[in-house]
């Protein structure tokens, strides 16, 4: 009788420890898709400063506000639908037209709609392209680009 106490009392054991394994992997399967996110926000990050690193080196002549009267606007929706001038288009028509844009010494104005969450992969695909071009790049946080983004992160309305 000790013994199927003792087996019972095991087997009660084992189903914690399960119950505790299956946990364990979904918090580590949460954490590791958190982690992921974190990487992508990080190289988006990266690529927006590199852009506005080289924004910043550009010649007066290519002024990043667009004064060249030359620019794009590029919008990146939260579904990851591109638009270009509000014409939905692919990644290769953003590279196409952004290739033409650098030939015309222009700007883009850039904007992702829900700013704040994760970027869908789209957006780190148009930023990789600008920074490949070598293009002058702002950032709006308004989907009319009546607004900019200065250095410190503060909007500012556009001339």
């Amino acid at each position: 009788m000790t013994s199927d106490k003792a087996i019972g009392a095991d087997g009660e054991k084992i189903a914690v420890l399960r119950r505790g394994l299956a946990e364990s992997e979904l918090i580590w399967a949460a954490a590791q898709r958190r982690r992921s996110g974190d990487k992508m926000r990080t190289s988006l990050i990266l690529m927006l400063s590199i852009a506005l690193a080289v924004c910043a080196c550009q010649d007066d002549k290519h002024n990043a506000s667009g004064s060249n009267n030359s620019y794009v606007k590029i919008s990146v929706l939260q579904s990851g639908k591109l638009l270009i001038d509000g014409t939905e288009s692919t990644i290769a028509q953003v590279e196409q037209r952004l290739a033409q844009l650098k030939s015309e010494d222009g700007s883009v104005w850039y904007y992702r709609e829900a700013g704040q969450q994760e970027p869908p992969p789209e957006a780190m695909q148009v930023i990789k392209i600008v920074v490949e071009k070598e293009l002058p790049i702002t950032l709006s946080s308004k989907p009319d680009f009546s607004d900019y983004i200065d250095e410190n992160g503060q909007s500012h309305p556009r001339d």
